[in-house]
């Protein structure tokens, strides 16, 4: 893998790329005019992170277009939230303002997004993300310029954490936060946006395990939600009672601490 610059660049893209190429520990190549065809032939590589002014966009040989972050569906669900209606993640969280949340499976930062948009300034929100390429360039994202005040504030709240969240958990006291969250990726696509199909390609579907689940008892102070499809097992095999069935096919578990 390498980390080069879009063909318009700057000193500044420069001097980006270069740092995410040393934190990333991976070669940083001048674009030199040259596609990214030319790239894969000449520097013997299958992958590029693109440093752009706005994004960063991760490329894979075969692979149809870049995976880079983008805020889906918490667009909508916080702007119908500023609106008064309400948002069913949330409501079987129970979050408030000022709770904590910790998102075992950050994924794009969906849910996250919402659940830092409602806990607000005195909340805290963690996400943790065990793919390596998918937590920098979510990291990355929430730092940049979004669609509204409301969602980059939210964005700017969110701490990424890059592990596998069964070490993560270890790592925390009891009691640390008020939610512990689970969306793991399902096994079988349901009806969702393009950016979540395509971090279907490059996401960790492990299942849960129950030693997972018994860590999550002890970090979390009021309770685990798991999110998954409307008939799977997994709620049963974990130990969760299921909460809320939504019409796109998707079931809340909540396992009560």
């Amino acid at each position: 893998m390498i980390v080069t610059t879009a063909q318009k660049m700057n000193k500044q893209l420069i001097e980006e790329a270069r740092s995410i190429s040393n934190r990333l520990g991976v070669r940083y190549v001048g674009r030199k005019e040259r596609s990214l065809q030319t790239i894969y032939r000449e520097e013997k590589t299958d992958e590029a992170l693109v440093v752009l002014r706005e994004q960063l966009n991760w490329y894979v040989k075969g692979v149809e277009g870049p995976f880079f972050f983008h805020p889906g569906l918490s667009v909508v669900r916080i702007k119908r939230l500023l609106g008064g209606d309400n948002d069913i993640m949330i409501q079987v969280c129970q979050l408030q303002p000022g709770d904590s949340f910790l998102d075992c499976t950050l994924g794009l930062a969906a849910d996250a997004l919402v659940a830092s948009f409602v806990v607000g300034e005195q909340g805290r929100v963690f996400g943790v993300e065990s793919e390596a390429m998918v937590a920098l360039l979510v990291e990355h994202g929430l730092k940049k310029d979004q669609h509204f005040s409301e969602l980059e504030q939210a964005a700017r709240r969110i701490r990424v954490i890059h592990d596998d969240h069964l070490s993560y958990l270890r790592s925390l006291p009891d009691g640390f936060v008020d939610v512990v969250y689970f969306d793991p990726m399902f096994r079988e696509g349901v009806a969702e946006s393009s950016s979540a199909q395509h971090l279907r390609l490059f996401a960790n579907i492990t299942p849960l395990s129950e030693t997972t689940i018994i860590e999550a008892r002890r970090v979390a102070k009021k309770r685990i939600v798991l999110k998954e499809r409307k008939h799977s097992e997994e709620f049963a095999r974990l130990g969760f009672t299921v909460a809320r069935r939504d019409r796109s096919g998707v079931a809340y578990g909540v396992f009560e601490v």
